[in-house]
């Protein structure tokens, strides 16, 4: 990614201190590419940006209906939460459905970011150390639910060849675009598969989601709506996939993943987005995705409302003076024809 152009830029004191390079694509449910800025070509991990394309076989198979699974345990099992107590409790909801308990999730366990969590958590040696902290546990108790609904065990259901992860990967597969025989799955954070794949694949895999999201109470609609329903489910409050929901989510369906990834599907104009940081981090993430979305049309700077700050952040230092700010500094290439 050496020559990935500049995404976003950091200011102080009216100069460039730093800049933020990687990539965006922008396709239909066609896979037909309708903007671009860097390589489309790009090959990264889905990581956590996959949620709601993981949840979507267990809503599908109608075994969400089936376990009485509502629309905040949906939103938790598509979600990168905090460990907040409600948000566990959703988690706990959904294994309690399929009969289990934490000590199924084979996500490990993480240090919640929610304080209240965290403080019980290390509050004495032998404190709570439950997988159900890790911010992908509602993914993977929605993926035990899935087993359970095709009477698959528990053990092993991170394995690709286990029943409900190969129906998940092979929904994953097909959305992207790519046969079973060029696919390649990694080992995220949490331990499930992650598909690598190009950000055209992954543009069009959310442009099919998109798509999918248009009829109302469809799976991807439904997940969607959830979504909408409940930004509690997602992560802390003020972060930014959780207010850009808030704000836009009847319009789209959001999902951050670690290591720079975004992705963003548009029911209204069926269009997919995928982006990468090339660094990797997030801090970027906010002001790329609402630029984009603005210059794809999807929303004007004035109805960006309690996002303006994640559009163009403005930077203080420790006196609260402030000193800069993080601005886009890209603009997408229109294709023939898009």
């Amino acid at each position: 990614m050496g020559s990935a152009p500049v995404l976003a830029e950091v200011t102080r004191s009216g100069r460039v201190e730093s800049v933020h390079r990687g990539a965006i694509a922008v396709a239909d449910a066609r896979g037909r590419l309708v903007a671009q800025v860097g390589d489309p070509g790009l090959r990264a991990y889905f990581r956590s940006a996959a949620k709601p394309i993981q949840l979507l076989p267990l809503v599908e198979s109608g075994a969400a209906d089936r376990l009485g699974l509502g629309p905040r345990e949906l939103a938790v099992a598509a979600a990168s939460h905090s460990g907040s107590p409600a948000q566990v409790a959703a988690v706990a909801t959904v294994l309690e459905r399929a009969g289990l308990d934490a000590s199924a999730l084979a996500c490990g366990y993480q240090e919640p970011r929610n304080r209240q969590s965290l403080a019980r958590t290390l509050a004495a040696p032998g404190a709570d150390r439950s997988a159900i902290y890790n911010n992908c546990s509602g993914k993977h108790a929605a993926m035990l639910a899935l087993a359970r609904s095709l009477e698959a065990p528990a053990l092993g259901y991170l394995d690709p060849v286990h029943p409900a992860q190969a129906r998940i990967l092979a929904r994953t597969r097909e959305l992207a675009g790519i046969g079973p025989e060029a696919a390649h799955f990694g080992v995220d954070g949490c331990s499930a598969p992650t598909l690598h794949a190009t950000l055209a694949q992954m543009a069009m895999a959310f442009g099919r989601l998109a798509a999918a999201a248009r009829p109302a109470g469809a799976p991807a609609a439904r997940i969607q709506a959830a979504m909408v329903a409940h930004p509690d489910m997602l992560g802390e409050p003020a972060s930014f996939n959780s207010v850009l929901v808030q704000v836009l989510g009847d319009r789209l369906l959001a999902k951050l993943g670690a290591e720079g990834m975004f992705c963003v599907a548009i029911p209204t104009a069926e269009l997919g987005l995928a982006l990468k940081i090339e660094d990797g981090g997030s801090r970027a993430l906010g002001s790329v995705v609402l630029e984009a979305l603005i210059q794809l049309g999807i929303v004007t700077p004035n109805e960006l409302g309690p996002l303006a700050g994640h559009h163009r952040p403005v930077l203080k230092n420790w006196r609260e003076t402030s000193i800069g700010e993080l601005r886009p500094a890209f603009v997408l290439a229109r294709l023939s024809g898009s």
